[in-house]
């Protein structure tokens, strides 16, 4: 088949009888043809043999081997698209699950298999942990909580995230996204969305708001995106301050590099809080979504974001809750909603240990930036979008006490809750009518019941 160019692909809309998949809908040939350029992106970026680390990086095989189980689960599982000429990696064992490459095939065996996610070397291993943890989660709620696998890192490592909530068949949920672990340092951050995740699937068992909201919309939660990053503060305590992705800064750089990856999308990108010197720590990158985490995000939620309703992305420190904009020229038109939303959750954070968590847009409480993901977000339309910047104000910064990651990630889910609440009930305003009506009704009847039985 004639090779095309990745413009060329986007373009192209391919018909029916030229997909074997015999696509019923555009928007599924679309994402054959969304695949096929995120492929041709991954082939343009240079081999993990011809990629130029610094002598002092971690002393591990980015390319981990694969256990023999899974791979022998892989083997036959690929099917050839004609339309594309490129192939379509789909798992047997679910309905609707496929992907570009190969390696994310693999990381998704591993629900089935029940195998570590890889060969863990003694920097990897927290990583190798929570990755193992997210199999478990879906595995102990299958109809619940799936793992999915939605990019790769620049030293070829898969990004992941759990989409939690009921199934709605063929329906289009809307939807709440977290990513955490932007920045490499900042590890209360993928602490953090784990505790978010065990606490709504608990909630879910006891509270009907959250039954409510789990029908309602899904929950994606990424976390650790920055993955090779948070791998490499792991090392040893020269590396435990890295903050920025892994991929090398340009042939003139006279360190290793890397990129701040919240300065890397494409919103106001390379205009304020920025450097363009490859050893800044603001290092924006060449241009914008350079980086292929950057992109992934770009790709995964720009596909679904006419049905987000709120974008939550972790860090830490300084206890602050940003909203749109990090550019001081630049204001969100829903401004005074996100303030007023912000500051009541700030009331609930408040509540739960006494901690004061101040809010505004960045520019007027911490400093100009662009670039950040938290600001793409609002601009491609999602009407909600917050920076939480966890614990502390600077006493202990990135290396937070262990006594104090418990009450951290208490204080910010009662903010996160909050939040969640305002935008669920604002796009079902009947939901939390219906759900205290429910209630009403088992409380009635469990009465009703006790004085039956007491005749």
């Amino acid at each position: 088949m004639e090779s095309r160019s990745e413009s060329q692909c986007v373009q192209t809309q391919v018909s029916r009888s030229e997909c074997p998949y015999a696509c019923s809908s555009t928007a599924k040939r679309q994402r054959h043809n969304d695949l096929y350029c995120q492929t041709l992106r991954n082939e343009r970026m240079p081999s993990a043999s011809q990629k130029q680390g610094d002598t002092g990086g971690p002393e591990y095989d980015s390319r981990q081997p694969f256990t023999k189980n899974v791979a022998q689960a892989a083997e036959g599982q690929t099917q050839q698209l004609s339309c594309t000429g490129k192939k379509i990696y789909a798992c047997k064992q679910c309905d609707n699950k496929s992907f570009d490459r190969l390696a994310h095939l693999q990381s998704h065996l591993r629900i089935h298999t029940g195998e570590r996610p890889f060969h863990c070397t003694q920097c990897d291993k927290s990583f190798c942990e929570i990755t193992s943890w997210m199999i478990q989660i879906a595995k102990e709620y299958p109809s619940l909580v799936s793992m999915e696998v939605y990019g790769e890192t620049y030293e070829n490592r898969p990004i992941s995230l759990l989409k939690i909530g009921e199934s709605a068949g063929a329906t289009t949920k809307k939807a709440i996204w977290m990513d955490c672990g932007i920045h490499a340092r900042e590890w209360i951050a993928p602490a953090f969305c784990q505790y978010f995740v065990r606490e709504i699937l608990q909630a879910y068992k006891t509270d009907p708001k959250m039954g409510e909201m789990m029908k309602n919309v899904d929950f994606y939660v990424t976390p650790v995106l920055n993955v090779d990053g948070y791998i490499y503060s792991w090392k040893d305590n020269t590396t435990r301050l890295w903050r920025k992705s892994r991929m090398p800064g340009p042939e003139d750089c006279v360190c290793f590099g890397g990129t701040d990856l919240n300065r890397n999308f494409d919103s106001n990108w390379g205009t304020i809080g920025v450097s363009y010197n490859c050893c800044s720590e603001v290092y924006c990158g060449p241009k914008a979504l350079s980086d292929p985490e950057a992109q992934a995000v770009t790709d995964y939620v720009g596909r679904m974001k006419a049905n987000i309703l709120c974008f939550l992305t972790i860090h830490s420190y300084g206890q602050l809750i940003l909203v749109p904009y990090g550019h001081p020229n630049v204001t969100a038109d829903n401004y005074n909603e996100l303030m007023e939303v912000g500051l009541a959750a700030a009331d609930a954070i408040k509540e739960v240990n006494g901690m004061k968590y101040t809010v505004g847009r960045s520019p007027d409480i911490l400093y100009p930036n662009s670039g950040s993901s938290r600001d793409w977000a609002r601009q491609v339309g999602i009407p909600f979008s917050f920076t939480f910047e966890l614990r502390d104000n600077g006493t202990h910064g990135f290396k937070l006490p262990e006594d104090q990651i418990q009450p951290a990630c208490e204080e910010a889910y009662a903010g996160a809750l909050h939040i969640i609440h305002h935008v669920h009930d604002k796009s079902f305003p009947n939901a939390g009518v219906l759900t205290v009506t429910a209630t009403l009704w088992i409380t009635l009847l469990a009465a009703f019941l006790t004085s039956t039985t007491a005749l």
